[in-house]
C-alpha cells in the first residue's frame, strides 16, 4: 500500500508540475512585457518548490552586479538589503560566476553565507536555505540567475532540480528574445535617426549649394543683356548656362529627395493635359539633349488626353526620363518620346538608343543613389535619385513606371502609366511667361551677406532701367531703407545682425512700410517655409537660384504705389 501511494502522490506531484507549466504557458502568451513574463516564471518556480519567496536576477553590466529583476514574497526593505550582488558572491552570484547549479543547505553553516552580514540578512529576511540555477542563453552567455528561498535548511527533490532547470531555460528564452527584440527596435531607431540625419544634411546641403548658384546665374544673365558679337564669348556664356542649368537640376534633386521622404509634397491636382505637361518636359530638357547632338522625336496622340495631376510634377517625372536617356545614350544618338492611350490609361513611353541596361540592375534602377555604370564615360554625373524620384512622384498621381532593355548597348525604354481623367469643360492651360517685359523704373533695395549674389542681381536689375541699391547684412538694410525708401525689396532671410524675417517685421512697422512690396529670396522652399515668410509680412518668396527673367516678370507685375504713400 505504501507503494502505491507513493506512486499516486508522485503522480499527483507530476499533474500539478504540468497544469502549471500549462498555465504558465498561457499567461506567458498574453504578455509581451519582460517584467511581467518573469514575474510569472518565478511564481511558477517557486510554486513548484513548495514555497513563497524567490528572485530573478539579471546581470547589469553598468554595475558589473546582479540587480533583481523580479521577487516575490520579499519587500522592497528587503530588495534594498539584498543589493546587488557581484559574481562570485552568494549563491546567484556563484550560479552566475561558475555557471552551475548552487544549493544552500543552510545559511548559519554554509561557506557561501560565511559572513555576519550576510546571514543577519538572512535571518531578518526569513530564509535559510537557497536553491538557485543559472540563466543561460542559447549563446552560451550566462545573464543572471533565478533563486528559491526557503524558511528552514533542506535540500531541493530531483522533482524540484527539474522543474528548476525547465523554468530556468525558459526565463533564459524570454529574456534571450526580449533583448533580440530590443536590439532590433534599437537597430530600427538609429536607422531611423541616421535617416533622418541625412534628410536635414541633403537638405542644408541643397540650400547652401543654392547660394553661390544665385550670383552665378545673375551674373550669366547680366553678360546676356550686355551682348557680345563674339562667338567664342558667347559659346563660353552657353557653356557656363548649361552647367550652371546642371547644377540647378542636382540640387533641385536633392531638395525633392527631403521632401519626398519627409512627405512634405503636396500635389496641386486639377486636369492636366498631357500635351503641355511634355511640351514643357521638352523644353526643359532640349539644352542636354542638343549638346549631345541626339535626335529627338516626339509622337502625341491626335485625342486630347487629359489626366488628374500636378502639372509641374508630371513634368519633372518626364524631365527626369529624358534627362537620363541623354545622359547615357552615345552623342548623335536617338531618343523617342511617345505618348497614346491605353483604355483608361494614357501610356508615356521614353525609349533611346543609349547603353541600355544589365538584367542584374532593372530592378534596381529605381532605388535612391543607384546609378547603373558610375564608371561609364558617357556618364554626365549626377546623384542616381532622378529614377527615384520618378517613380514615388509618379506612384503620387496614382501611376506606375516601368523599364524594360535588352541588354548592355541596346538602349532602354522607360514607360509611364497614368490614369485618364475626364476632358474639362474649359481651357486650363495657364498663360506661359517668356515674353519680354519692358517695366518702368522702381526704386528696389536688394540685402544679402552674400555681397556677390546682392550685387549680382544689382546689376541686373539696373541695366533693366531700376534704381537699384544693395545691402550685406539686415540693418544695413534697415538703414538703407529709411534713406532710399525702396518700392520693393529683396531680402535674403539668413543675413548676419538683422534676419531678413525681423526686416520685412520692422520695415511693416513704420509709416510707409506698408505700401513696399517685400521678396523673400531664401534657398529654403518648402512649405512651411513659404508659410512661415507669410507670416512675417514678405509678400512673395522665391527660391535661389532664382531665373533673372522670373524676377524681372514679377517686378512688372507688381502696381506702383500711390505716390503719398511714399513721400
Amino acid at each position: 500500500m505504501d507503494v502505491l501511494r507513493e506512486t499516486q502522490e508522485r503522480l499527483a506531484e507530476q499533474v500539478r508540475d504540468l497544469s502549471r507549466l500549462y498555465d504558465l504557458s498561457s499567461r506567458l502568451e498574453q504578455t509581451r512585457e519582460l517584467p511581467e513574463q518573469l514575474q510569472a516564471i518565478l511564481q511558477c518556480f517557486v510554486a513548484a518548490h513548495g514555497t513563497t519567496r524567490g528572485l530573478v536576477w539579471l546581470y547589469d553590466a553598468s554595475v558589473r552586479a546582479l540587480v533583481v529583476h523580479a521577487r516575490a514574497g520579499f519587500d522592497d526593505a528587503a530588495v534594498r538589503a539584498l543589493g546587488s550582488v557581484p559574481p562570485g558572491m552568494g549563491a546567484c552570484g556563484l550560479a552566475f560566476a561558475e555557471r552551475r547549479r548552487v544549493v544552500i543547505m543552510d545559511t548559519e553553516t554554509d561557506p557561501a553565507f560565511e559572513s555576519e552580514s550576510a546571514r543577519e540578512v538572512a535571518r531578518q529576511h526569513g530564509f535559510r536555505a537557497v536553491h538557485t540555477v543559472p540563466l543561460v542563453a542559447g549563446s552560451g552567455e550566462v545573464m543572471g540567475a533565478i533563486s528559491v528561498h526557503f524558511p528552514g535548511p533542506r535540500f531541493p527533490s530531483e522533482r524540484e532540480m527539474h522543474q528548476a532547470d525547465l523554468l530556468a531555460h525558459k526565463a533564459a528564452l524570454y529574456i534571450e528574445r526580449y533583448r533580440a527584440e530590443q536590439a532590433v527596435r534599437e537597430s530600427a531607431r538609429r536607422l531611423e535617426e541616421a535617416d533622418r540625419r541625412k534628410d536635414q544634411f541633403l537638405a542644408t546641403l541643397a540650400h547652401e549649394l543654392r547660394n553661390p548658384l544665385a550670383p552665378i546665374r545673375n551674373a550669366l544673365h547680366f553678360m546676356q543683356l550686355r551682348g557680345s558679337r563674339d562667338p567664342d564669348m558667347q559659346n563660353a556664356r552657353d557653356m557656363i548656362d548649361r552647367q550652371v542649368r546642371q547644377m540647378v537640376r542636382l540640387v533641385d534633386d536633392l531638395m525633392e529627395v527631403s521632401r519626398i521622404t519627409l512627405g512634405q509634397i503636396q500635389l496641386q491636382s486639377e486636369p492636366v493635359s498631357l500635351a503641355i505637361v511634355i511640351t514643357n518636359a521638352v523644353e526643359v530638357s532640349h539644352p542636354l539633349i542638343d549638346s549631345a547632338r541626339h535626335r529627338l522625336l516626339v509622337e502625341l496622340p491626335d485625342e486630347p488626353l487629359y489626366v488628374e495631376g500636378d502639372s509641374t510634377r508630371l513634368s519633372q517625372v518626364l524631365q527626369n526620363l529624358l534627362n537620363n536617356a541623354a545622359k547615357y545614350t552615345p552623342p548623335g544618338g536617338q531618343i523617342s518620346l511617345r505618348a497614346e492611350r491605353d483604355g483608361e490609361h494614357a501610356v508615356i513611353r521614353v525609349s533611346d538608343t543609349g547603353i541600355g541596361i544589365p538584367p542584374t540592375m532593372l530592378d534596381r534602377v529605381f532605388e535612391m543613389f543607384t546609378q547603373v555604370d558610375r564608371g561609364s564615360s558617357l556618364s554626365q554625373g549626377g546623384l542616381g535619385i532622378g529614377l527615384a524620384l520618378a517613380q514615388q512622384l509618379t506612384q503620387m498621381h496614382g501611376g506606375r513606371i516601368e523599364v524594360a532593355s535588352a541588354g548592355e548597348g541596346r538602349g532602354s525604354e522607360f514607360s509611364v502609366r497614368l490614369p485618364l481623367c475626364a476632358l474639362p469643360t474649359t481651357s486650363l492651360v495657364s498663360e506661359r511667361a517668356g515674353a519680354l517685359y519692358r517695366p518702368d523704373r522702381r526704386r528696389v533695395l536688394v540685402a544679402d551677406d552674400n555681397i556677390d549674389g546682392a550685387e549680382s542681381l544689382r546689376l541686373n536689375l539696373e541695366i533693366q532701367g531700376h534704381d537699384a541699391r544693395a545691402a550685406y547684412d539686415g540693418a544695413a538694410a534697415l538703414a538703407l531703407a529709411d534713406e532710399f525708401r525702396p518700392e520693393i525689396m529683396v531680402l535674403d532671410l539668413g543675413m548676419p545682425k538683422v534676419d531678413g524675417y525681423e526686416v520685412c517685421r520692422r520695415v511693416r512697422g513704420l509709416p510707409w512700410g506698408d505700401g513696399v512690396t517685400i521678396i523673400a529670396l531664401t534657398g529654403w522652399g518648402q512649405e512651411q517655409d513659404r508659410r512661415r515668410t507669410l507670416e512675417a509680412g514678405f509678400d512673395h518668396h522665391l527660391v535661389k537660384p532664382v531665373e533673372p527673367q522670373w524676377l524681372t516678370k514679377l517686378i512688372a507685375e507688381i502696381p506702383s504705389p500711390i505716390a503719398s504713400s511714399v513721400a
